[in-house]
């Protein structure tokens, strides 16, 4: 996917794949015998969908909300965002759930990072042009915490997204390989703890990690140095059970915004929501394929009746084959 849709290309997309999302997870819940699906956000400023360049920093998984709910007529499916956007290294990611956070720390958190990028970018590439009232009414004050969407009577999926804080906290060691792999090192590392830490949570508890960003044109070095980090998150990825890596986020690194070059290290609004669609195909993808790992039958033909509601495409004996 090399591609970004328009605005309007991936409101209709998203509208049209998300009626048959719903059903998909009407059909989810019932074999899983659970009344809730929860679609919680983690991570870094990916997770978070964040860009210095428009005014919409909803969340990323949270950006799909609006669909399901015009969509969604009585099932309980909620959404919830613990990303930090600034000073998220894989420990620093790892600290803060580990504390439990509620909605309103994330808050405070993103209020606070926010009026630092204002001071530290301010005339530079780097700076945002984020309105901060805008970009708060994003986020709620609430008192619920992490926890409390896991358990063993829901289903929740985990939309993770990391492996850039601690390569931002020390760009002096980024140009040499020795610095750059004692760096990725430490952020595999963290990413594993994450991971066991959130599946640990529930029985129902089921994880995507998301790519480090490809940059939408080829650049040399840097296009291969990013394929091989990939490389490292989908092995760990593959590591463990119940969990899956989604290799679909772009960004553009430069572009133009009102007539002037502008450095920005995050998917615009384009980018994000053509990701965000390509997501939602994989989660009816790959899901039920997760599901027949941790079945304790594993005849095709038992696992192909158990699941057929879930084939949302008809191509999942297709998909099958790679188990």
């Amino acid at each position: 996917m090399k591609h970004a849709y328009s605005l309007e290309e991936c409101y209709c997309l998203l509208d049209d794949i998300s009626k048959v999302f719903v059903k998909f997870l009407n059909h989810l819940m019932e074999i899983m015998e659970v009344n809730q699906v929860n679609l919680v956000g983690v991570g870094n400023s990916i997770s978070g969908g964040w860009t210095a360049i428009d005014n919409n920093v909803c969340p990323w998984i949270e950006k799909l909300k609006p669909f399901i709910d015009v969509n969604n007529h009585d099932l309980n499916i909620e959404f919830a965002n613990f990303s930090i956007v600034g000073n998220n290294s894989n420990q620093q990611i790892y600290e803060f759930i580990k504390n439990n956070p509620s909605l309103s720390e994330v808050k405070k958190h993103f209020s606070s990072v926010f009026d630092n990028w204002k001071k530290v970018y301010k005339g530079s590439l780097l700076e945002n042009y984020v309105d901060k009232d805008i970009a708060l009414s994003f986020y709620l004050e609430s008192n619920n915490r992490l926890l409390n969407y896991y358990g063993d009577d829901v289903f929740t999926l985990t939309t993770f997204f990391g492996c850039t804080g601690e390569l931002l906290d020390h760009l002096n060691q980024v140009k040499f390989k020795e610095g750059r792999e004692k760096i990725f090192q430490k952020e595999v590392l963290y990413m594993q703890k994450i991971l066991l830490y959130l599946l640990s949570l529930s029985k129902n508890s089921y994880v995507t990690i998301g790519n480090f960003p490809y940059i939408s044109r080829y650049i040399p070095i840097i296009s291969s140095w990013i394929k091989d980090i990939n490389k490292q998150i989908e092995d760990c990825a593959h590591h463990e059970s119940k969990t899956m890596y989604f290799d679909g986020v772009y960004l553009d690194l430069v572009t133009l915004y009102n007539g002037k070059l502008k450095l920005d290290n995050h998917p615009n609004l384009r980018w994000q929501y053509t990701s965000l669609y390509h997501y939602v195909h994989f989660l009816m993808q790959q899901i039920p394929l997760e599901l027949m790992k941790q079945d304790t039958i594993h005849d095709e033909y038992f696992l192909m009746r158990k699941y057929c509601s879930l084939d949302y495409d008809g191509k999942m004996a297709y998909r099958m084959k790679s188990l």
